[in-house]
């Protein structure tokens, strides 16, 4: 009955009621083998429905694991406090059987995710070999690397966090101030005018009353709270290390910040306040990051790549054909908004056709000296000012 009720009358959708189905019946499985033949009738009534709940809980989550690593490897990050996740589980449950938990836990994902990896291996290959196999898990771009400059480290790592919250910067509104961006302005400025204020006149009661607030979490909070913590410090060490310059990676950790943030305002919550403090706080986190970020990059001008591909668009005639000799994202971004273009990757001694156009890898991987005598000098398009270098120029006869 609880079978039947769970495939046609619950609130489950299609895929939970699949993956509680399957659960169930390789439980059965289980307890059918496991079992004496002598208590297979009882063994399989007992131990079914707990462990196929048991195992569909933990199958969802491998899945949910298993497709964030589908997304990016980096995700990968997030298995301990998955994995301790499991085990601090609620429920009067033994030490041995939260270690199982986990250990269920690890295998239903390490099986997903190797199998799948293997599957797609074998179907982009033709075939399946261990060594090239293990060659492509690990392969990694060439720029991924590893930098144990402590200093630089530590900069680029505290400006990720600003950046995680907070982008864009104040000359970006050059240019751009209408009467609607001085009244935003306006916003934003009484609204961090009246936070400081309250901040300040807040401290100044709490030192008259001579009153300090208490950290106040709940049970279970604390639970939540370790394996925030856990989430956080492990993509923290690792980013501060790899690759600290890229604040987008950041991204697999803003969930475990932000409830962080939580949990720190409901601990110290001061009863006396208004709780529409938090909201002027979002609404001028929300209004910087539109009027500083959001706003300006809506304008060709303000991001030079944009403007220059456009231009590019205009002058190239439909047919055009642009050599490059390494992926990038400026080439991603000028084929993107010249779609009457042609690109095609240049292989090391592939001869150049006449007429064509050398994008930036290109013409750094050709003789300078050569290449002066065999290009049109009036040809070059070039976008150089320190922050992007991204060069074409035309190929003629010699």
């Amino acid at each position: 009955l609880l079978l039947i009720w769970w495939l046609a009358a619950s609130r489950a959708t299609w895929r939970e009621r699949v993956f509680g189905f399957l659960g169930l019946i390789a439980s059965a499985a289980i307890a059918i083998t496991l079992a004496h033949p002598t208590m297979r009738g009882a063994a399989t009534t007992y131990f079914t429905l707990p462990m196929g709940f048991l195992l569909f809980a933990l199958a969802l989550l491998a899945l949910t694991f298993f497709i964030s690593m589908a997304f990016h490897q980096l995700a990968v990050l997030t298995f301990p406090a998955l994995a301790l996740g499991v085990y601090l589980q609620d429920g009067p449950l033994s030490i041995k059987r939260r270690t199982l938990n986990a250990v269920y836990f690890a295998v239903l994902s390490a099986v997903l995710i190797v199998a799948s990896y293997a599957y797609l291996f074998s179907l982009a290959r033709g075939s399946f070999d261990i060594f090239v196999f293990k060659q492509w898990v690990t392969s990694y771009s060439p720029d991924a690397d590893i930098q144990f400059r402590f200093a630089s480290n530590l900069q680029y790592t505290l400006r990720g966090h600003v950046r995680l919250f907070f982008g864009g910067r104040f000359n970006l509104l050059k240019g751009l101030v209408n009467p609607m961006v001085i009244l935003l302005l306006a916003c934003l400025g009484g609204a961090v005018f009246w936070l400081l204020f309250d901040l300040l006149r807040s401290s100044v009661k709490r030192l008259r009353h001579d009153r300090e607030r208490e950290l106040q979490l709940q049970p279970r909070q604390k639970s939540v709270l370790l394996l925030l913590l856990i989430w956080t410090s492990v993509y923290l060490v690792f980013l501060f290390f790899w690759l600290p310059q890229n604040t987008f990676y950041r991204l697999f950790y803003l969930p475990a910040l932000i409830l962080l943030i939580g949990l720190a305002l409901s601990s110290f919550k001061d009863r006396a306040s208004n709780s529409w403090r938090l909201a002027v706080f979002v609404g001028a986190f929300a209004l910087a990051n539109f009027l500083f970020l959001i706003y300006p990059f809506s304008h060709v001008e303000k991001y030079p790549p944009l403007a220059f591909a456009l231009q590019l668009n205009r002058e190239w005639p439909a047919g055009t054909v642009i050599y490059h000799s390494a992926e990038s994202s400026d080439v991603s971004l000028v084929r993107y908004f010249t779609p009457g273009t042609q690109w095609r990757k240049k292989a090391v001694g592939e001869p150049i056709d006449p007429g064509v156009w050398l994008e930036t890898s290109a013409i750094d991987a050709i003789d300078q000296h050569w290449l002066e005598t065999h290009v049109r000098k009036d040809s070059w398009r070039e976008l150089n000012d320190g922050a992007y270098r991204i060069r074409f120029v035309q190929f003629t006869n010699p």
